[in-house]
């Protein structure tokens, strides 16, 4: 019995162990699994998450790429930052654009302070002063191609270009720098405050409403003011002006000499003189007249009108031409 009983234990023994050794094996083929079964199942994702990576990677050298060719076409970290804030002009790409810091100069009356040319510029006209002035006002007469009149949103077929024998090739376009116009209209704004010197036979209208300057000169007036107004409040300043009590005033008096980052105005204007046409060229362009094939646009109805008028009133005098000359 004790046999029988020791061999149906070994029996139960050995499929217990059997049973045993199973689930061991089960369990560590279980835990392989277990093991083996994310890591082969995340291996796609791996795939996708470095593939993602190296996309990445690539947009980012090539946005570097793109942008180290757009800075070193726009010839400088101050031209690209200028463009930033600006419509489209080539001459971002033609010279490497200056800065200034400068303290505005603003004194009320004060003028012993101001330097020789500032102190000329604030002067009672004269022949100095004038000749200041205009060397401030010039406007020079630049040449664009056809591409840069597209991307100024004007169409080349419309504009007017230098003519072949100039030198500048056939896609010579005339332009002019819009800064300078501004200049312009602020002497032209400075010669009516001063009319007893440039208009000194001009009579005082007696007619409420009624300008003593020719419809032209009123024209040429109003059309100044706007264009300055347009010009100031298209970037308007955001320098600041600090105030300061002064005797006698009852007020805070403003402190005008702030200080301003500008561009360099002396290098932009020499630029402009060395890269423009020349008054004889300037003069030849108006000669000429339009080139065969140019477009040839309508006068104004208001102009057209006062042009008829002259011509009639004198029957002589040649019809006051309105332009800018460089």
């Amino acid at each position: 019995m004790e046999t029988a009983s020791s061999g149906r234990g070994s029996s139960d023994d050995l499929d217990t162990t059997s049973s045993s050794s199973e689930a061991r094996l089960l369990g560590g083929i279980a835990w392989e699994k277990a093991a083996t079964s994310p890591q082969q199942s995340s291996s796609p994702s791996l795939i996708r998450r470095h593939c993602i990576t190296i996309l990445n990677i690539c947009l980012f050298v090539t946005s570097c790429i793109f942008f180290t060719l757009s800075f070193s076409r726009s010839g400088g970290s101050n031209n690209w930052l200028l463009q930033q804030t600006s419509f489209y002009s080539p001459i971002y790409t033609r010279y490497d654009i200056d800065f200034q810091q400068k303290t505005v100069v603003g004194p009320l009356f004060n003028e012993d302070s101001l330097s020789p040319e500032e102190a000329l510029l604030r002067a009672y006209p004269s022949p100095e002063t004038e000749a200041l002035w205009d060397e401030y006002e010039e406007i020079g007469t630049l040449i664009i191609s056809s591409d840069d009149v597209r991307r100024l949103g004007k169409d080349p077929s419309t504009t007017v270009k230098a003519p072949v024998d100039f030198g500048y090739g056939p896609d010579a376009h005339l332009a002019m720098l819009d800064g300078q116009h501004a200049i312009h209209c602020l002497n032209t704004l400075r010669r009516y405050a001063y009319r007893e010197y440039f208009y000194p036979n001009l009579t005082a209208s007696t007619t409420p409403g009624k300008s003593p300057f020719s419809p032209l000169a009123e024209a040429h007036l109003s059309h100044c003011l706007h264009i300055l107004l347009q010009t100031l409040t298209c970037k308007p300043s955001f320098d600041l002006i600090t105030m300061n009590w002064v005797e006698t005033q009852i007020n805070p008096y403003p402190d005008f000499a702030i200080n301003k980052k500008c561009i360099d105005y002396k290098q932009m204007k020499n630029w402009q003189t060395k890269n423009k046409l020349s008054k004889e060229q300037w003069l030849e362009v108006g000669d000429r007249g339009p080139q065969k094939g140019a477009k040839v646009f309508p006068m104004a109805p208001k102009l057209a009108a006062w042009v008829a008028a002259t011509d009639v009133d004198t029957g002589k005098q040649k019809a006051e031409q309105v332009g800018h000359h460089g």
